[in-house]
């Protein structure tokens, strides 16, 4: 979950990553994967635009 200046990650084995980001720019729309020491593999990826959590 990319929230303005958090990014979460959770992969089907229950890993979970949390990390805060200060984007330099108010909007971004690309999001870039790396890995550093070995290798990455990106299997399936979902995108989903949330809802807002504030209520009326």
């Amino acid at each position: 979950m990319i929230d303005r200046s958090s990014v979460e990650v959770f992969t089907g084995d229950g890993t979970a990553l949390s990390a805060r980001v200060y984007p330099r720019y108010r909007e971004f729309d690309a999001v870039e994967f790396t890995a550093e020491g070995g290798g990455l593999r990106l299997k399936r990826a979902t995108l989903t635009r949330p809802g807002s959590s504030w209520t009326d």
